[in-house]
């Protein structure tokens, strides 16, 4: 069942108690928050809520059985939302290559660095996957290379995900209203300042288990990062602005 999710509908007896809102189709919106358009800046506002800046996509190609970072295949790194990234030489390109990561540094066990470097070697076959794995962090040269070390990382959820869409990080803004409309989340575009609010989340057909996940994730500093599009949804007298959940980011702790 297609469902959209507001705080009303976890704040219920159960997800199902709020099915009968979700009756109204939702129509393919008008992305504010879509596509570069020289208003992303490089820094958050004085005044933002959430610094939604630092993000990066780790992605890597070719052969895997390889542990030498002096000869293996370099890990890939982007920006996602942006076309060009900040290198370690202090120049932009469309992407960084580094030979390690240390995913260690990000405080993960190593049968949580093994779960990352699979799902990267899965968007590597099958690139149709989309990104699987976001990092904030910062680049380190040793002796002989350069590698990427993380302070926090983020994993993709939906196995049949896609990340075509618009990376967003969302936040329960904590706001309650007896009338409407009252968006209640916020969302910041990822590697920029431009942010709004909006009035739920169209999670379509992710698993009950991720929704709560997610949703509980919107309460959290870290919040949950989405790869999706806008739709609109006619309420009685306004339309309500979602955010879809084509794939779903948590951050591994």
């Amino acid at each position: 069942m297609k469902r959209i999710i507001t705080p009303a509908i976890f704040l219920s007896a159960s997800i199902l108690a709020g099915c009968a809102q979700d009756a109204a189709p939702t129509t393919p919106g008008t992305d504010e928050l879509g596509g570069e358009n020289g208003q992303d800046g490089e820094t958050p506002k004085a005044d933002a809520a959430h610094d939604n800046f630092g993000f990066v996509a780790v992605e890597k190609s070719g052969a895997f059985q390889c542990n030498n970072p002096l000869t293996c295949v370099s890990y890939e790194l982007t920006r996602p939302n942006r076309s060009t990234i900040k290198c370690n030489d202090g120049e932009y390109h469309d992407q960084c290559a580094v030979k390690a990561v240390s995913w260690t540094s990000a405080g993960l066990t190593q049968a949580q660095a093994d779960k990352v470097e699979a799902a990267i070697e899965r968007e590597a076959m099958d690139p149709s996957l989309g990104v699987q794995v976001l990092v904030k962090g910062d680049f380190k040269i040793y002796v002989d290379f350069l590698a990427f070390v993380p302070t926090e990382v983020w994993l993709a959820q939906k196995a049949d995900g896609n990340t075509s869409g618009t990376f967003v990080r969302v936040f329960d803004r904590g706001v309650r209203c007896i009338t409407a409309p009252c968006p209640t989340f916020e969302e910041g575009r990822l590697n920029s300042s431009r942010q709004m609010n909006i009035d739920g989340i169209d999670f379509g057909d992710t698993s009950d288990s991720l929704q709560e996940k997610a949703y509980t994730a919107t309460t959290s500093p870290d919040g949950v990062i989405l790869a999706g599009e806008r739709t609109d949804r006619s309420a009685v007298s306004f339309v309500e602005e979602l955010r879809t959940a084509d794939q779903v980011f948590l951050r591994l702790q």
